[in-house]
């Protein structure tokens, strides 16, 4: 560069500095490329590109390059003098078609270009000559020059250039303060006041808020991610209402929003308290001349957000207003010094998903184009962007990483989000708990589709009486197997009904609870049965706890007798509950009728209790009655579509709802129960309790 064309050199703001960090970790991202697209008619080119040049004359930003290398600390550099780049095409000829497609790959080229930090001015022009009187112009620049606030004030002074040339008149604007003085307004600042301020905002906070429609939360961003654009706009009078709403109240669309989008995020994630990135203006009231300054003063800001439980929506806002308007206040906090006063490293984002007002970009358009005229590409880096505009009907745009979206995700979130807002506009009076997030065809589907749930199933039978049934239509088929034997549906259907009458003599009518400790083999299937056949409920105590558990679930349940194994009793026995044992007293028991009982059980009896595991305190034990276990087996059974044909292995323990998924659906359906040997279930067991440790070594 020539030092004769040299008008400034300072230093780059905190944004402006990570910027150019990122540029210089990924040099070919089009992260932070912003390019606009606008159409024009009856454009008088020489005219338009003197006004562009006279803009770059006015504000020294857009004569700014930025050196790094050889340098202990970056600095940006204002040249004297720059010419803006302006490229002419002619596309006349073309079909609208055909200019369609060349726009598309030139858009993409001219992306793929990107910007040199170090040659200034850091922006081009490209006016393309569609039809006798249409132009599209384009304009490529680094985000590191402008934000959005600038952007518009840039296009409002073409506009007026442009206008007073083709009057054939000059024009003189008021010199707006140069951006260097924003630069020295941050090292005058209260650092100890603003680090006060966002550590008692954000304590406790140590991650960002995720969806779980997010396929990789937390992951690093990669600069060449494909990304995609959905939106969904309010209608015309839902726009208007918005807009009244915030007069009324003196609240501002943005507010709303980030409520709204506040709210979508607890719902989603389960959290009341909620952290995402908020996109401020970043222009502090103090620095006199603010409005008129062009530069890059937005920030992206961590903002924390607790959702209540109780109050009205319109109560919440009226406390949130306040709250954002305090966190503007040191809205040009470098989020890289927020992190480190928070202790969390700067590879680690504190947000993932982040919310842009660009309401502004529209202030500036010119007389006759709307906002369809006016097109703009930007990538900010983050794997969810969430857009405001409030040009001509409120829209809500996102833009999504594909890695780690889906478009179905993203249409949904947009769908949700008016609804919310909606409903918000609606009724802003309703208790926050009953402000609805679902669409009426959702609504509809949760509350009646999906609740659709009724089959068909025997609703007076038991499940005694449904395997009786099954026994009588496959006699000889085996029922239960094991490594040294097996039992048809004949002889498990007589031993169960040998057993029922043995219970029965000794007291075990409808409802009687009976304890059932037995170690995994044919003789639980027995006992389950004979128990139920009895009319008795069966719970399950299982060998492996410890005695206290089993104590204590005995007493808790109300046991009337109990049924296990010679070498298990000596364990469980309780002087105040009789007890039986399936192999010491199997010679009285094969004494019994094989015929089956008279029993008047029904449907609305205890068929038995579970207990559960108690990991939060004292185990509880849930009662289930016939009905609900037949209800429950039968759609099991059609779940699984078992046939006399399969072999299901019987692996869960007794005292685990799965078992019975496991057990009854076979034996009602006639197919084969098999217990593996007790060594493979050991084995099986240690299998998975290692598989950590040897995934580890390999």
């Amino acid at each position: 560069m020539d030092a004769r064309n040299i008008e400034d050199i300072y230093k780059l703001s905190p944004v402006q500095q990570a910027l150019m960090f990122f540029a210089q970790q990924a040099p070919d991202s089009i992260v932070s490329f912003e390019q606009v697209t606008r159409t024009y008619t009856a454009l008088n080119v020489s005219n338009f590109v003197r006004a562009w040049q006279a803009v770059l004359n006015c504000h020294s930003i857009l004569r700014t390059a930025f050196f790094w290398e050889d340098l202990a600390e970056p600095v940006q550099v204002v040249c004297r003098r720059v010419e803006l780049p302006v490229e002419q095409l002619d596309w006349q000829a073309l079909d609208p078609s055909e200019q369609q497609q060349r726009l598309a790959a030139y858009l993409e080229t001219d992306r793929r270009r990107g910007v040199d930090l170090s040659h200034a001015p850091l922006m081009r022009l490209a006016l393309i000559h569609l039809g006798e009187t249409r132009y599209l112009v384009i304009w490529s620049y680094h985000h590191i020059l402008l934000d959005g606030w600038s952007v518009a004030l840039v296009w409002e002074q073409i506009q007026a250039y442009y206008a007073a040339f083709q009057a054939g008149h000059s024009l003189e604007l008021p010199k707006p303060r140069p951006f260097r003085d924003y630069i020295a307004w941050l090292r005058h600042q209260n650092w100890q006041a603003v680090e006060a301020f966002w550590r008692q905002k954000l304590q406790g906070v140590m991650e960002a808020t995720t969806l779980p429609l997010d396929h990789a939360p937390g992951s690093m961003p990669n600069p060449f991610t494909v990304f995609d654009k959905q939106e969904i706009s309010l209608s015309p009078e839902a726009s208007k209402a918005a807009q009244s709403f915030a007069r009324q109240y003196h609240i501002t669309i943005n507010t709303l929003i980030q409520a709204t989008w506040a709210t979508l995020l607890s719902r989603y994630s389960g959290e009341p308290d909620v952290v995402f990135g908020l996109v401020v203006h970043g222009r502090p009231a103090e620095l006199t001349g603010f409005e008129s300054m062009v530069g890059l003063f937005i920030n992206g800001l961590p903002i924390r957000l607790r959702v209540p439980s109780t109050g009205s929506i319109l109560e919440w806002l009226n406390a949130l207003q306040p709250e954002l308007a305090e966190l503007r206040r040191y809205g040009y906090t470098p989020l890289a010094q927020i992190q480190s006063w928070l202790g969390i490293r700067r590879n680690k984002p504190m947000f993932d998903y982040l919310l842009v007002d660009q309401s502004y970009r529209f202030t500036a358009l010119p007389e006759g184009q709307n906002v369809d005229d006016y097109h703009l590409f930007e990538v900010t880096g983050y794997p969810l962007t969430l857009y405001l505009n409030e040009s001509r009907m409120l829209t809500l745009q996102i833009a999504y990483d594909r890695q780690r979206f889906d478009g179905h995700a993203i249409a949904q979130i947009l769908q949700h989000l008016r609804t919310l807002l909606v409903g918000m506009l609606d009724d802003p009076h309703q208790p926050l708990t009953t402000w609805s997030m679902l669409t009426p065809e959702e609504t509809r589907h949760l509350l009646h589709d999906y609740n659709e749930t009724a089959v068909p199933y025997p609703h007076a039978t038991t499940l005694p009486q449904l395997f009786a049934a099954q026994a009588a239509r496959t006699p000889q088929s085996p029922a239960v197997v094991w490594d040294s034997g097996q039992l048809t549906y004949a002889e498990l259907d007589s031993r169960t009904n040998q057993l029922a009458h043995y219970l029965q003599a000794r007291g075990v009518g409808p409802d009687t609870r009976v304890g059932l400790c037995v170690q995994r083999s044919a003789d639980m299937i027995v006992g389950l049965l004979g128990i139920l056949k009895a009319g008795g409920a069966y719970v399950p105590l299982d060998p492996a706890y410890p005695a206290p558990r089993l104590t204590f679930m005995l007493q808790d349940a109300q046991i009337k007798i109990l049924l296990t194994q010679a070498d298990l009793l000596p364990g469980i026995s309780i002087p105040d509950i009789p007890s039986l044992c399936l192999d010491g007293d199997r010679v009285a028991i094969d004494q019994e009728s094989i015929e089956p009982l008279d029993v008047t059980t029904d449907s609305a009896n205890l068929a038995y209790i579970i207990y559960t595991s108690g990991s939060t305190g004292q185990p509880k034990g849930v009662m289930v009655a016939h009905q609900a276990l037949v209800q429950y087996v039968m759609a099991a059974i059609d779940h699984f579509a078992i046939t006399p044909d399969d072999r299901v292995l019987q692996f869960a323990s007794l005292s685990f709802d799965t078992a019975a998924e496991e057990i009854y659906p076979c034996l009602l359906r006639g197919a084969a129960l098999v217990y593996a040997p007790i060594a493979c279930l050991t084995r099986s067991k240690r299998f998975y309790a290692d598989a950590p440790l040897r995934a580890s070594r390999s």
